[in-house]
Formats: structure tokens, sequence, C-alpha cells
């Protein structure tokens, strides 16, 4: 099994590299691989500080080398949910003298509605 990279040895590598180099130049690919493969361990922003790149590099070094292999992929129901159309029997009937005509089923059957209906009453 592979050890996580250490930011202290990928830093170590960069300064080597600068210090080695004989001509300003890319980035070698090992140490752009090595940068990206720290995000998996480290937070983006110790990375660049450390490593003395820029985000918008690690991002477009990101986008060439991340393994995106390992992603998961989440199929979704490629059916219609079946939604529920029964309806309950109506347990109260409430006709009014100007026609409305008020069904209530057992979900909505209460004494607070049953008050309220009977003032409905009262009033008209």
């Amino acid at each position: 099994m592979n050890q996580p990279l250490s930011i202290e040895s990928v830093k170590n590598s960069f300064v080597f590299w600068r210090a080695s180099r004989q001509m300003v130049g890319p980035t070698p690919v090992s140490l752009q691989k090595q940068a990206v493969a720290l995000k998996k361990t480290y937070p983006v922003g110790q990375i660049v500080i450390e490593l003395g790149i820029n985000s918008s590099t690690l991002k477009r070094w990101s986008v060439e080398y991340e393994d995106t292999k390992n992603v998961e992929f989440i199929s979704l129901a490629s059916s219609k949910p079946e939604i529920n159309r029964t309806h309950s029997v109506p347990v109260a009937t409430c006709e009014f003298p100007n026609g409305v005509r008020l069904l209530l089923s057992d979900k909505v059957f209460n004494s607070h509605l049953l008050s309220t209906i009977s003032q409905l009453n009262m009033d008209a």
C-alpha cells in the first residue's frame, strides 16, 4: 500500500529542482503529479504556500493529472416513482345553505376544524 506523500518531501523536491535547473521552463511532470497528489491529504492553501506555486497552476495540473477513475457513479432510478392516488373516504360531509359542500377526510377531522365549521354554519 502506498504511503501518502508528505508535503515536506514534495517541498524539498521543488527546492532541489529550482536550485539545480539550468534554464527557466515548465515544472517537471513528476513534480506536478506530486503536487496534485498532496490534495488528498492537505488543504490547497497550504500546498500552494509550501511549494511556492499559485492556486490556478495547481488547479490546471489537477485537471490534467487528478485520478478520476475512483469517482463513484451513482445511478438514478430510470422509472418514475409510483404515486398513491387513492383517497380516503370522507368521514363527514357539511352542506351549507349557499350550496357549498365540504367533505372531511379522517386526516383533517379534528375538534378545531369542527368548531370552525360550526361557527361558519352559525354565521350563514
